[in-house]
């Protein structure tokens, strides 16, 4: 992917080696992350109306989630079907599923934008993955084809950059020290649906109907400045793509940087707490 324009092939290729790479890290802070997640996983689950008996779908689900909390409310009369294009990410999502053994889900290799799936699913959902997916017309289209008609489809994006410091406290350091190049026009990013407004028009131009979103607010919580930056190293895909093409010590600047920028918000016993908004979204295939 060069700066003479933005590769959709080389882009899909480059953030399945991502986050194949950091799958390992997701598999050691998942506690962390999903403890976080929780009201926001819970949240997309009550909007797509997901019930005992249901067959689902989770698009770009992950180390499984909200994929293995749909398993139990489904049920095991119901069905979840969960895709993402990462198979190191989908054999934490395995692990997880035979641990909580759970025999109503299946996860499946696929792109959000190429889902050759039965259709009459009861219910879709994706959880902070539209914002980087290449082809987001594509992806609405075939969420939209594989629902049952009146069947419903809830997501999550991240808030603007501002509200988001879980990311942008190292964003900010990066740009800083290391001014990376900006990337093509048309690169998807973390904040790529952010604008307010633009995601409830997509969900609309989609054809999808009763469109509403609401914010809410994902707080994760480290236990010092240093384990913010372990996370970091650990799981943040776009974040370790940029500072490890520097030289290693270049990048260990980069990360006392950050750490010092965490300190400032360290609560009275030292544990460091982003409050992250997040855009819960959900639109109806019409009858």
């Amino acid at each position: 992917m060069g700066m003479e324009g933005f590769d959709p092939v080389q882009y899909r290729a480059g953030a399945r080696r991502e986050w194949d790479s950091v799958a390992s890290g997701w598999r050691k802070w998942w506690p962390t992350i999903e403890l976080g997640a929780l009201h926001c996983s819970r949240t997309l689950l009550d909007m797509a109306g997901v019930k005992e008996g249901h067959r689902v779908l989770d698009i770009a689900t992950g180390i499984g989630e909200p994929a293995v909390t749909a398993a139990g409310l489904v049920g095991p009369s119901g069905r979840v079907t969960a895709i993402d294009q990462s198979p190191e990410m989908l054999a934490v999502a395995r692990d997880r599923a035979v641990a909580s053994q759970l025999s109503n889900i299946s996860f499946m290799v696929m792109n959000a934008d190429a889902i050759d799936l039965p259709d009459g699913f009861d219910a879709a959902f994706c959880r902070w993955g539209l914002m980087f997916m290449p082809d987001l017309p594509a992806v609405m289209a075939r969420v939209r084809g594989v629902l049952a008609p009146g069947g419903r489809f809830s997501a999550a994006v991240w808030g603007q950059a501002p509200n988001v410091p879980m990311v942008s406290v190292a964003f900010g350091v990066i740009r800083r020290l290391l001014n990376p190049p900006p990337p093509p026009p048309g690169t998807p990013s973390m904040f790529s649906l952010a604008e307010p407004g633009y995601i409830e028009k997509v969900f609309g131009q989609a054809g999808f109907t009763d469109v509403r979103a609401e914010r809410l607010t994902v707080a994760m919580e480290f236990e010092s400045p240093d384990g913010y930056v372990d996370f970091l190293k650990d799981v943040a895909a776009p974040v370790s793509a940029i500072v490890n093409k520097e030289p290693r010590a270049v990048q260990d600047q980069v990360w006392r940087a950050v750490a010092e920028a965490a300190r400032g918000r360290r609560g009275p016993e030292g544990a460091v707490r982003m409050e992250n908004e997040s855009i819960c979204i959900v639109g109806t295939r019409p009858e």
